[in-house]
This record gives C-alpha cells, sequence and structure tokens, in this order.
C-alpha cells in the first residue's frame, strides 16, 4: 500500500494494526499517522508503519542549496533568495522560496568586499550553516561552493570560469567572483 497520510490522519482500527514506527493509537482505539509519509502495512507481523515524506518546504542546517543574488546590502552582506536544495544528486526546487543572508566571514578567508566575491544576479551554490530560520545564514567558504551561473555586467552574456575567475566570451571582460574549484 502506498497512500499519502498526513499527521493525524486515521489509519486503520487497533484490531487490524499494531502501530509502527511513526504511527500511534489514540483513546478511541484508531491507528493514526504521526507524520506527513507513506502507510506500509506488514500483513504478517500485523504492524502498520508509515515512512515519512521529507517536506521541502524549507531546507535545514547542513543543505546545500541554490540561490540567487538579489542584493548586496554592504560591503559585507549580500542577500539570497534560495530556491532548491541538492538532494540525492538532484536539484529539488523549493515549494516556497526563502531568504538567505551571506555574510562576508562564510565567503572569504581574507580581506575582501562583498562585490568581489558575488555579484546581483548570480546563481550560488552555498550550505545552509544556521539552525533557525528563515532567513538563513548560508556559507561559499567551501572548495565546492560559490558563484555556478553569471552574466556579463556590461553585454549580459554567460561568464565562463577561467581558474578562479569569470571571462566573457563576447567582450573578453574579466571578473572577480569567489567560484567553486570542485565540481
Amino acid at each position: 500500500m502506498s497512500d499519502i497520510v498526513v499527521p493525524g490522519e486515521e489509519l486503520c482500527v487497533i484490531e487490524e494494526f499494531v502501530p509502527g514506527q511513526y504511527a500511534y493509537a489514540d483513546a478511541d482505539g484508531y491507528v493514526r499517522a504521526l507524520v506527513l509519509g507513506r502507510v506500509v502495512k506488514d500483513v504478517k507481523a500485523h504492524d502498520i508503519k508509515v515512512e515519512p515524506i521529507r517536506n521541502k518546504l524549507l531546507p535545514r542546517q547542513g543543505d546545500i542549496v541554490y540561490g540567487k543574488v538579489v542584493s548586496i546590502v554592504n560591503e559585507k552582506v549580500a542577500i539570497v533568495k534560495i530556491l532548491a536544495v541538492h538532494e540525492n544528486g538532484t536539484i529539488v526546487p523549493l515549494k516556497h522560496h526563502c531568504t538567505g543572508l551571506l555574510h562576508i566571514s562564510q565567503a572569504s578567508n581574507g580581506p575582501a568586499s562583498m562585490k568581489d566575491i558575488v555579484g546581483i544576479g548570480d546563481v550560488v551554490r552555498a550550505r545552509i550553516i544556521s539552525t533557525w530560520g528563515p532567513p538563513y545564514l548560508i556559507s561559499i567558504k567551501a572548495q565546492n561552493l560559490g558563484v555556478i551561473y553569471a552574466l556579463c555586467p556590461r553585454c549580459r552574456v554567460e561568464l565562463r570560469r577561467r581558474s578562479d575567475k569569470l571571462q566573457c566570451p563576447s567582450c573578453g571582460m574579466v571578473i572577480k567572483r569567489k567560484v567553486p574549484l570542485v565540481d
């Protein structure tokens, strides 16, 4: 059985199945779901459980996320609109976009300006570092994190990576950004 259930939804009566993982029996003798998930019945063991479905409404601490830089507040802070989460090798769009705050201390190891790290409109791969949110604190310090897509400010052509910088194939303009060193 692969029915999707929500928390509190009735699964069966206690006489049919014993509640297993993420299921519980209420005072009226009904077995109910504890989480959003798929129902799994084990007829031999007479047990019923719910396999949770990870809710992609919001990212969690440690998740790799993709977002678009929407504002550079000052030399030390950029605002990123978080659009998707990297999960099991695929990019999963978030149901609702949320906000990430990128502080210069989570983008560079040395003295730098936020405008040398990211630009407005850049797409970044980042890691959620805060345990609370939104807004989430994000980091692009790791080697596999940073700007993964950017447009030339002069001619609006997609920039190409040249070692640790980005270059426009059309006009030749070189832009300094924090780019991932490994993919």
